[in-house]
């Protein structure tokens, strides 16, 4: 073990001078760097130096910042996965998978709109806010008891599309403000000076406490809830207060640098591959394992972005590492067992003609209403459109109906096949596939 915790730390430092060298390559020669900082003897020569020098200027106000911020993101998001994934006993629980993430992203989105002059005092606040209730949500849905299982992540993804839906939405609607908000939902390191991290380093004095308190708390709960119970540790509030702390430490982190996803997951199993079981051992290897998987996606995003001359964001690399990660892990935990959790839900053997008169009813009328109506300022609402506009709107309706009956009938064929309600996140692969063929086409 003490093996592994050398090779981590070497396996940082490299990655971290690997970072600022392929970061620095960007804006100049690294012999011209290297000679010019031989010539620094103190700091009141560096300071003069860097006003005269673009290449120190750089390394000073651009680079290091973001290693800096990678470093402490990183080292965050794994110290979170390995505190949720103890907690919980589920090895595939992150901030990701718990919703965390994708609320704390729609709390900044609606600020950002709603009242963009209180972004800089409570953007953290409405993170922290959204993170709450979408963990809220997830626990309502599931029940405590349900934390170490299968229903978890299920839950966690459907939250985290419906949420990400909501996030989109309104950035669509609201482009004029919120376009910028893009780029940083995707994960971006990038700085232009040491205020981000200056504002970041102090939110994150709470992780210590998990360091020193919550190992004990987190070995009692290894034995199984019930036998900690036993030993005088009272689960609700023990599990609400870290489970805090974690969601405060994401909330902090999404409003620094977006949502960075994969990292919580992927540190901890790594952590515990290498050797580290125990609580407190697992804690610092995860937080060491997140700063070093930071540190080469963002590389690799920097690397992608000088190739191919334009900006990849930090997250788009991190899917690209912890995509494959997330499957390695799911085929290891989950096997055709888990459907024994799931059945097939039976509906009543007969229906009446008048609950399908109904519904057909109902769903005619809707089709109506969105179709033969369009909004006007002189007639009100509800006004037949003209045959040009009805060209336009009846392939879009016909697309819609089509499109939406193959769905179902989909999502039929693969939940019949599979014996499995929830099949239908196993073919969400076909959905990004076609997706992906189409954006290259």
């Amino acid at each position: 073990m003490k093996s592994s915790g050398f090779m981590m730390g070497a396996a940082l430092l490299c990655a971290a001078l690997v970072h600022l060298w392929l970061g620095q390559s960007e804006f100049g020669p690294i012999g011209e760097l290297l000679q010019q900082a031989s010539q620094i003897s103190d700091i009141a020569t560096f300071n003069l130096m860097v006003d005269d020098s673009f290449e120190l200027m750089a390394l000073a106000y651009v680079n290091l910042p973001r290693l800096v911020m990678a470093i402490l993101v990183g080292a965050t998001l794994g110290t979170i996965g390995s505190l949720f994934q103890q907690l919980t006993q589920n090895r595939m629980m992150s901030p990701l998978t718990l919703g965390t993430s994708s609320g704390a992203w729609l709390g900044l989105v609606i600020l950002n709109v709603v009242a963009p002059m209180l972004v800089a005092q409570y953007s953290v606040w409405f993170a922290l806010i959204g993170a709450l209730l979408a963990m809220g949500l997830i626990v309502s849905i599931v029940g405590i008891k349900n934390m170490s299982g299968l229903p978890i992540v299920l839950a966690g993804m459907a939250v985290n599309l419906l949420l990400g839906a909501f996030a989109t939405a309104i950035i669509l609607l609201n482009d004029q403000y919120a376009q910028n908000l893009f780029v940083w939902g995707a994960g971006d390191l990038g700085q232009n000076g040491w205020e981000q991290v200056l504002w970041l380093m102090p939110k994150l004095l709470p992780i210590f406490a998990i360091f020193f308190l919550a190992p004990r708390v987190l070995t009692l709960l290894s034995i199984g809830t019930e036998g900690a119970a036993a030993r005088g540790l009272n689960i609700g509030a023990t599990f609400f207060v870290l489970m805090a702390v974690g969601v405060w430490l994401a909330s902090v982190s999404i409003t620094s640098v977006g949502v960075i996803s994969f990292i919580g997951l992927i540190a901890p199993n790594i952590a515990r591959h290498l050797g580290f079981l125990k609580a407190k051992s697992e804690l610092v290897a995860s937080c060491v394992l997140g700063a070093l998987l930071l540190c080469v996606t963002d590389s690799l995003a920097i690397f992608l972005a000088q190739w191919s001359l334009d900006m990849i964001p930090t997250g788009t690399a991190t899917a690209v590492i912890g995509a494959p990660a997330l499957i390695i892990i799911a085929r290891k935990q989950m096997s055709a067992q888990d459907q024994l959790f799931f059945s097939m839900l039976k509906g009543p053997k007969f229906i009446s003609s008048l609950a399908y008169f109904l519904l057909g009813t109902m769903i005619v009328g809707l089709l109506a209403l969105s179709t033969l109506s369009q909004p006007s300022s002189d007639m009100g609402y509800f006004v037949i459109p003209d045959a040009f506009e009805w060209s336009i709107r009846w392939p879009r309706m016909l697309t819609a109906i089509f499109a939406g009956g193959g769905l179902a009938v989909a999502g039929v064929i693969f939940q019949k096949f599979g014996l499995q309600p929830a099949r239908k996140s196993r073919y969400s692969w076909c959905v990004g596939g076609c997706g992906s063929g189409v954006d290259f086409q």
